[in-house]
């Protein structure tokens, strides 16, 4: 995790939000079923949720 926190830090901001309960099952569900390009899009355009 420290990797990633490092080497790509939207996708480990993505997963925190996701066990702090920020981000939903169905957004996760939705971004798995993305193309590959369009799940880097959505990593590299990724912020934080309050």
């Amino acid at each position: 995790m420290a990797d990633l926190k490092v080497n790509d830090p939207n996708l480990f901001q993505f997963i925190v939000d996701f066990i702090n309960k920020k981000v939903t099952v169905q957004e996760v569900e939705a971004f798995q079923k993305m193309e590959y390009q369009a799940q880097q899009l959505y990593i590299k355009n990724y912020k934080a949720r309050a």
